[in-house]
Protein backbone atom coordinates (compact mmCIF):
# COMPACT_ATOMS: atom_id res chain seq x y z
CA UNK A 1 0.00 0.00 0.00
CA UNK A 2 1.22 3.48 -0.90
CA UNK A 3 1.11 6.13 1.82
CA UNK A 4 0.68 9.11 -0.49
CA UNK A 5 -1.30 10.21 -3.53
CA UNK A 6 -1.20 13.14 -5.89
CA UNK A 7 -1.75 14.70 -9.26
CA UNK A 8 1.44 13.54 -10.97
CA UNK A 9 4.22 10.99 -10.42
CA UNK A 10 7.43 10.17 -12.29
CA UNK A 11 8.15 6.46 -12.67
CA UNK A 12 11.93 6.16 -12.98
CA UNK A 13 13.16 3.22 -15.08
CA UNK A 14 9.51 2.52 -15.95
CA UNK A 15 10.12 0.61 -19.18
CA UNK A 16 8.92 -2.67 -17.70
CA UNK A 17 5.63 -1.11 -16.61
CA UNK A 18 5.33 -3.25 -13.49
CA UNK A 19 4.65 -0.22 -11.26
CA UNK A 20 2.01 1.30 -13.53
CA UNK A 21 -0.77 -0.96 -12.28
CA UNK A 22 -0.13 0.23 -8.72
CA UNK A 23 0.58 3.90 -9.45
CA UNK A 24 -2.56 4.41 -11.55
CA UNK A 25 -4.70 3.85 -8.45
CA UNK A 26 -2.99 6.65 -6.51
CA UNK A 27 -2.04 9.32 -9.07
CA UNK A 28 -3.91 11.28 -11.74
CA UNK A 29 -1.04 11.30 -14.24
CA UNK A 30 2.00 9.05 -14.63
CA UNK A 31 5.15 10.15 -16.47
CA UNK A 32 7.74 7.51 -17.30
CA UNK A 33 11.48 7.80 -17.87
CA UNK A 34 13.46 4.88 -19.28
CA UNK A 35 15.62 3.90 -22.24
CA UNK A 36 12.48 2.31 -23.72
CA UNK A 37 9.54 3.82 -21.81
CA UNK A 38 6.13 2.20 -22.15
CA UNK A 39 2.72 2.92 -20.61
CA UNK A 40 1.81 -0.77 -20.57
CA UNK A 41 -1.73 -1.12 -19.21
CA UNK A 42 -2.00 2.43 -17.82
CA UNK A 43 -5.33 3.89 -19.06
CA UNK A 44 -5.08 6.66 -21.68
CA UNK A 45 -6.52 9.30 -19.31
CA UNK A 46 -3.67 8.68 -16.83
CA UNK A 47 -0.83 8.69 -19.36
CA UNK A 48 1.54 11.62 -19.03
CA UNK A 49 4.84 11.97 -20.86
CA UNK A 50 7.27 9.29 -21.98
CA UNK A 51 10.85 10.47 -21.47
CA UNK A 52 13.31 8.41 -23.50
CA UNK A 53 16.55 8.80 -21.55
CA UNK A 54 19.10 7.06 -19.42
CA UNK A 55 18.54 7.77 -15.75
CA UNK A 56 22.06 9.22 -15.47
CA UNK A 57 21.00 11.86 -18.03
CA UNK A 58 17.81 12.92 -16.21
CA UNK A 59 19.15 16.43 -15.63
CA UNK A 60 18.32 17.34 -19.26
CA UNK A 61 14.62 16.83 -18.46
CA UNK A 62 14.48 18.92 -15.27
CA UNK A 63 13.29 22.50 -15.64
CA UNK A 64 11.60 25.16 -13.52
CA UNK A 65 7.87 25.65 -14.01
Amino acid sequence: MIGFTGKRVLDLCGGIGRNGDLLMHYFDTIDIIDLEPDFGSIPKEKQGTLFRANLKDIRQHIFDT
